[in-house]
């Protein structure tokens, strides 16, 4: 059961270690906003792909899962997904604090 980097964070901060040990969830935990990038890229022509390579395309895929899933994580991104022919990439800025820090910090913007 996966919840990815930004669910992984908000059910560890929910969950409370009772007297006898164990952990309970505690959904009223108010939660807080993340910004982020995401990006979308699939593999164009898939069907023919597919029908080209037959066996080899799940080889094909892997191939192209390496490069993506390295270039991503490269540049300070994670893949959130795949989906056979298409990747999911987040590339998490940060919460409202780190923000408003980053933008008190002299940012200058560009006219």
């Amino acid at each position: 059961f996966g919840f990815g980097v930004a669910g992984a964070e908000i059910i560890s901060s929910n969950m409370a270690v009772e007297g006898g040990g164990s952990a309970v969830l505690n959904p009223m935990i108010p939660g807080k906003r993340v910004y982020s990038l995401f990006g979308f890229c699939d593999i164009l022509s898939f069907d023919k792909c597919t029908e080209m390579l037959e066996d080899e395309i799940m080889t094909f895929v892997n191939s192209i899962a390496r490069i993506v899933h390295g270039e991503v994580s490269r540049w300070g991104g994670t893949c959130n997904k795949n989906l056979g022919n298409a990747f999911l990439m987040v590339w998490r800025i940060g919460d409202e604090k780190a923000l408003s820090e980053y933008n008190r910090g002299g940012v200058r913007r560009r006219a």
